[in-house]
């Protein structure tokens, strides 16, 4: 039985040919091996093609591994996009302040003006109230800066205060009366950030002339050049020129000691 469940046993030379040459070919009685070298001795066996030869690694040695960099470095010009966007869009919105008051001045608006989507512009501030903010933080850099060159202005604080004020086209001006606007819809912030700032001038000022009630006729002069400005039309109407600016000055500083 268990013969027939073998089979007939194979004839020397009837087991067939293994597919590789080299040792055990022809040869039933001797066990069967894979070729450690197929491509020897075959010509239709292609050698097995070695990795692309690296700085630093060689055939079969695995090349070092590369890992991605958590800080890259920005593209050219990156830095700068990044920056120059959120001011483009505060100035923007200033702007739209200054010319056509706070219930136009709407994240839309704003948005529409400087060619964004209202959510890209919402990608840099997240909100309006984030726009004040950012615009009371500017106004509040602003007015340190023009402290310093107050305090140091050869002409005198009184002639720098009130030439400022009337450059109507200036930064500084722009952004005090973006913030009136805001303060006169009832922001708070607003209101606050701009009293803080006429406290800075008026300290300026009462060390120049040495005399608080001068000190604020020079300021509450100075406020109403801004707000000439505020309701002139582009032309101007001449209601006050720099040679005004002059008599007043010295009318000021010729009390300096009364």
């Amino acid at each position: 039985m268990d013969a027939l469940r073998r089979g007939p046993p194979l004839l020397r030379g009837s087991h067939p040919e293994p597919r590789h040459g080299g040792a055990g070919a022809g040869d039933p009685l001797r066990p069967r091996r894979c070729n450690p070298h197929p491509h020897r001795g075959e010509p239709h066996a292609r050698p097995r093609p070695h990795r692309l030869r690296r700085s630093g690694s060689y055939p079969g040695r695995r090349p070092p591994l590369r890992t991605r960099n958590p800080h890259p470095a920005p593209r050219r010009g990156e830095l700068t996009v990044r920056h120059e966007q959120p001011d483009r869009i505060l100035d923007t919105y200033v702007q739209i302040l200054v010319e056509s008051g706070v219930r136009q001045a709407t994240i839309e608006a704003v948005a529409r003006r400087c060619g964004l989507s209202k959510a890209g512009l919402l990608h840099h501030f997240g909100s309006r109230a984030g726009l004040d903010a950012a615009l009371l933080a500017r106004l509040r850099d602003l007015v340190e800066r023009d402290v310093v060159s107050m305090r140091d202005a050869p002409e005198g604080a009184v002639h720098y205060y009130l030439a400022t004020s009337l450059d109507s086209e200036s930064e500084l001006e722009r952004m005090v009366v973006a913030a009136t606007r805001l303060a006169h819809s009832g922001s708070t912030d607003a209101g606050a950030v701009l009293r803080w700032a006429r406290d800075r001038w008026f300290d300026v000022m009462v060390a120049h002339l040495g005399h608080p009630l001068l000190a604020r006729l020079a300021i509450l002069a100075g406020d109403g050049v801004s707000y000439h400005n505020d309701i002139s039309d582009e032309h101007g109407d001449r209601f006050i020129s720099p040679d005004d600016l002059d008599a007043f000055t010295q009318l000021v500083e010729g009390r300096r000691d009364t």
